[in-house]
């Protein structure tokens, strides 16, 4: 039996890899558009004050970390599309078509950056860039899981999110060249037309037809027995749902709770056809369920209330239940948090701590300027805002400018251009498909291990599932005084029933055992703790050298980070791989559980840069230091003085506040973030080998 691995991902189907690579164009350009404002600076704009912190931060950050859980919760419907019109007269946008519209207002808002004119105009456009940046994550990698089996995820979320990378590679080399050579306006304009253009193509990716692939041969086999529902749609057009969420029956069983239909899609039949129930949903179908019966669930267009309250369910399940049961994820949570707000940091203070000695303005001039002489100075000269004329252009010191000397802006173009690509875009991807490798190898074994591992639950394949459940007595009855059923496509599931001893409904009522409709109750549990032992140690082992980083001389600073970059970039596809793994997300469930983990992740790594002046502060080097360099000479009246340069000596900020501020938050993240990973593995490793022993005595 041949094993599905990472290492497989290039041999899958080709149409799948063309989403995953527009997927991952769209991922760096949001990227891209975010972080472009850190080197390609707005002039009205005071970067030295609250204004530059507002627009990086607060104004970006709030909305980016509530609009993704918003949307992604309010545009659940159900386990299969967002598609199309439904019968009731809905619209639902399909993944492609949300990815379309939200890159094309993103894209259109940071165009609109080159031609606000104030200050809150700006944070308007930040406003609008955060809110629509928001929804592309978790939609992103929902597609991602329904093309990619979980043993190639952690190489395509890798390739997927190295456009974090590419983005930042490109924003301090691309984005400063623009810069310096056309004016600040020139890249919000170019890369926001880029961006719109993208955004007209994505909708033709839903025409692609790329099926996903299955994880193993007998994932093929259940799909090849899935029923053909061909001629059993309604009068609108719409096929009877074939999947039962099995955990959230058992879920409601256990508290009694009567959910929607979108959540429980029960739909028992083995013997009628479909075509001849819909009507006699609560008076004539009573009692329990017998192999002979349909119990057909309607979904209707729900209010809005409705619709929060369904949303407020959805998290509940996924952050009370789902991850409650999966011991470690939410220390995954904090990690991924923690570790992410180092990424942050590094983005925002990158540009400003490999400073140039001098900060310039356009237009050339002859002299430095003299302010006792400011009314008799030709127009040429500098003036007091840039009082130096240094190789015949006015300049002022930057504030804090690299190791008290400063570093040419062509050395920052030239290594970040390919640094970041080669080290930590390399270390991501690899990160992935090692530890895909390793779980396709433990998802071959335990397969083998397990030949009864393939008994579907889908309803229409076999009567086993409805003998089993009638078995178990899950009842569903239409008394008011206990159990109610509604014209809604409600119901409930008696929480006085009795669940028998069956292998099948054991393996149903365990708090681990999470199974949704797509997978066989007795699915081998696959050890994912793997991924967080990654995860950890690729943080913990770069130490060394991010402390190189900061205090090594051009160019080993830069070199020095492609090997911190290998091996420090690996946690992000790691986590993403587990937060939609099978055992813990079912497909349906994937869009609204990422982005309530980016949610977690961007509330704590969001506010990091926060943190930075506050460490500044207590580091000490918080004095001035005496800086030299050579300019043109003070004119000092009427009479042209000696052209010769002459060296000056001014006072200036200590650049080691900054440098030992950012060296201490990003050695805190690293190695904090690493020890949470590896004790999330340590959680996640004894509950796994917990759910194989139980399930072992049950088989």
């Amino acid at each position: 039996m041949s094993s599905v691995t990472g290492f497989s991902l290039f041999s899958s189907d080709r149409k799948a890899l063309l989403i995953l690579g527009f997927l991952s164009i769209i991922y760096f350009l949001e990227n891209f558009d975010r972080a472009l404002i850190s080197v390609s600076p707005i002039p009205y704009v005071d970067y030295g004050s609250y204004e530059y912190s507002v627009l990086a931060g607060p104004a970006f950050t709030i909305v980016y970390t509530l609009g993704g859980v918003f949307f992604a919760l309010l545009s659940y419907h159900d386990p299969h599309s967002l598609a199309t019109k439904d019968g009731a007269g809905t619209w639902k946008l399909n993944k492609f078509a949300i990815l379309s519209v939200t890159t094309l207002v993103f894209s259109a808002a940071f165009l609109t950056t080159a031609f606000a004119l104030y200050f809150w105009q700006q944070v308007l456009v930040r406003l609008v860039m955060g809110l629509s940046q928001s929804i592309i994550t978790p939609f992103s990698t929902s597609i991602i899981s329904d093309y990619f089996p979980p043993e190639m995820r952690g190489a395509a979320f890798g390739i997927f999110n190295s456009g974090t990378y590419l983005s930042f590679a490109l924003t301090l080399s691309l984005g400063i060249y623009v810069y310096v050579e056309f004016g600040w306006q020139a890249g919000y304009i170019v890369f926001g037309l880029i961006g719109i253009g993208f955004s007209l193509i994505i909708p033709t990716l839903s025409y692609l037809k790329a099926n996903p692939s299955p994880t193993s041969p007998e994932d093929s086999n259940r799909q090849s027995a899935e029923p053909n529902r061909a001629g059993l749609e309604d009068k609108h057009g719409v096929a009877p749902s074939v999947d039962i969420d099995t955990k959230a029956v058992i879920f409601n069983h256990l508290h009694s709770v009567r959910t929607a239909p979108e959540y429980n899609p029960l739909l028992l039949s083995t013997q009628q056809d479909p075509r001849t129930l819909s009507k006699n949903s609560n008076h004539e179908s009573q009692g329990k369920i017998k192999s002979n019966e349909v119990w057909q669930t309607l979904a209707e267009p729900q209010s809005w209330a409705a619709k929060f309250a369904s949303m407020g369910a959805i998290t509940y399940e996924i952050v009370c239940v789902r991850w409650r049961n999966q011991p470690g994820i939410y220390l995954l949570c904090l990690a991924t948090g923690i570790r992410i707000g180092a990424g942050y940091v590094w983005s925002a203070y990158t540009g400003a701590f490999f400073s140039d000695l001098f900060e310039t303005e356009d237009g050339s001039c002859t002299y430095s300027y003299n302010e006792e002489f400011a009314g008799a100075v030709p127009s040429d000269v500098c003036d007091s805002d840039y009082p130096y004329c240094v190789s015949g252009t006015c300049s002022a010191l930057n504030s804090f400018p690299w190791h008290n000397k400063g570093m040419a802006s062509i050395n920052l173009i030239t290594f970040m251009s390919w640094v970041p690509i080669v080290g930590s875009a390399f270390g991501n991807i690899l990160g992935g498909f090692v530890s895909d490798y390793f779980i396709g190898k433990q998802t071959q074994s335990e397969r083998a291990l397990r030949p009864s591992a393939d008994v579907a639950v889908s309803p229409l394949v076999a009567p086993l599932t409805a003998e089993a459940l009638h078995s178990a007595n899950l009842q569903h009855t239409a008394d008011n005084s206990a159990n109610k059923s509604t014209d809604h496509g409600e119901f409930m599931v008696s929480s006085e029933s009795a669940v028998d001893s069956s292998p099948l409904m054991a393996s149903m009522h365990g708090e681990d055992a999470l199974i949704d409709g797509n997978h066989s109750v007795t699915e081998p549990v696959i050890d994912q703790s793997l991924r967080m032992w990654i995860a950890g140690w690729s943080n913990i082992l770069p130490v060394p050298l991010i402390v190189g980083a900061f205090l090594l001389e051009f160019p080993y600073c830069f070199l020095i980070m492609i090997c911190s970059g290998m091996m420090g970039e690996m946690y992000m596809g790691q986590a993403l791989a587990t937060i939609t793994d099978q055992s813990l997300t079912p497909a349906h469930h994937v869009t609204p559980a990422v982005a309530l983990f980016m949610f977690v992740i961007t509330i704590i790594g969001g506010n990091m840069p926060l943190v930075v002046p506050l460490v500044n502060s207590w580091v000490g080097y918080g004095g001035k230091v005496d800086i030299s360099f050579d300019a043109a000479p003070v004119y000092s009246g009427t009479d042209e003085q000696d052209a010769s340069e002459v060296e000056f000596v001014v006072q200036n900020n200590d650049a080691r506040q900054m440098q030992y501020g950012l060296l201490y938050v990003l050695l805190t993240c690293y190695g904090v973030s690493g020890i949470l990973y590896l004790i999330s593995y340590r959680q996640m490793r004894s509950a796994a080998a917990a759910r194989k022993s139980k399930l072992s005595e049950q088989i």
